[in-house]
């Protein structure tokens, strides 16, 4: 099973764990800690918002921007420039612009002058970050 599995399991399944006489207490005790666990998790609720980010941009952004490449270096910081899409291969610098206002347009991404340099914010992403 993949992680992603494995948290589907612990946080969707309906089992009968508290009360099963079947079970020994470590055994609930275990279960709910797992479950705790992927619910909490920060790794889990990044990569939950990466998925709906990808759907969202599939979804509406013009076909020639939306890539699975282009939204996971979304998530590598909480912030991304045109030079980040050059040096990753996705894009020449005025084409990388181009899919960063896209991303912006759809409210993915917030546009931020900071000196002489443009970014773009991944608000969500740094919300999550923050909470650790």
């Amino acid at each position: 099973m993949t992680n992603d599995e494995i948290a589907r399991f612990f946080c969707n399944t309906r089992a009968f764990i508290q009360g099963n006489p079947d079970l020994r207490d470590p055994q609930v005790e275990g279960w709910f800690r797992t479950r705790q666990h992927f619910r909490n998790s920060s790794e889990h609720a990044i990569r939950n918002l990466m998925l709906e980010t990808m759907e969202k941009a599939r979804l509406e952004l013009p076909p020639r921007v939306y890539s699975r490449e282009l939204i996971e270096l979304l998530f590598h910081q909480p912030y991304c420039k045109i030079a980040f899409l050059v040096d990753a291969g996705i894009a020449s610098r005025n084409i990388a612009s181009s899919y960063l206002n896209e991303l912006v347009k759809i409210n993915i991404l917030k546009k931020e002058k900071i000196g002489r340099e443009t970014l773009y914010l991944n608000d969500k992403l740094y919300e999550l970050l923050s909470k650790k």
